[in-house]
């Protein structure tokens, strides 16, 4: 499977027409998303700042939807 590196999510928005994503790109980029939170949460990790500069990208092959991974941990906290 071939993989495009796409940046952050925020400079990832400015290369879309008109600024806006479709529907169905902006509903699999969620999903990814809440999936990542979701990981961290069931291991006691709270992240605290959860921005488009944050959210890292990678697009699978054509059609093939997004890999979406959360950066920055900085202000992160275990509980």
């Amino acid at each position: 499977m071939e993989y495009c590196e796409l940046g952050n999510l925020y400079t990832y928005q400015f290369t879309q027409p008109d600024k806006v994503f479709k529907l169905n790109d902006a509903l699999k980029i969620f999903v990814e998303i809440l999936k990542g939170v979701d990981y961290i949460h069931k291991a006691n990790i709270i992240h605290r700042d959860i921005k488009c500069e944050n959210i890292l990208l990678k697009k699978k092959s054509k059609n093939q939807g997004f890999i979406c991974k959360i950066g920055d941990f900085g202000f992160s906290k275990s509980v």
